[in-house]
């Protein structure tokens, strides 16, 4: 009886070690999205955050995403350091999710940069992030 205890304890250790990173392919973030609005400060989101809806283009004039299922990430957003004129940019990189924290690497006009934020919410129309510093 006390081994069968002992095994049983060992099992469920092993379960509870899994890896938490989420497989990109089984994301509901897959697909593009466009930044309908940037949200304040608030308790929710303690540094601010965005609101995105899922979309069937990428937009031309505004920031978006498109979260490929193999990983890989396409970014449009500002394409210099002045916002006067505002114009936008194509840049590439990839994606991951480890539990909430969703992680970018890419590429910004300035080089090359690695943004983190929470994902407050996502179904499968509104994607609300937070932004981690």
């Amino acid at each position: 009886m006390k081994n069968i205890f002992i095994l049983a304890i060992l099992f469920f250790a092993t379960l509870s070690c899994k890896d938490n990173a989420a497989d990109p392919q089984s994301s509901g973030l897959v697909g593009k999205w466009e930044n309908v609005a940037f949200q304040n400060i608030s308790t929710e989101l303690p540094n601010g955050g965005a609101l995105l809806k899922r979309s069937n283009r990428l937009p031309e004039r505004n920031y978006g995403y498109e979260f490929k299922a193999n990983g890989k990430l396409i970014s449009i957003e500002s394409a210099g350091w002045c916002g006067t004129p505002m114009t936008y940019g194509t840049f590439t990189g990839t994606w991951s999710v480890d539990n909430d924290i969703l992680t970018l690497r890419k590429k910004y006009w300035g080089g090359d940069e690695v943004r983190t934020f929470k994902i407050v919410r996502l179904d499968n129309k509104e994607l609300t992030i937070s932004y981690i510093y």
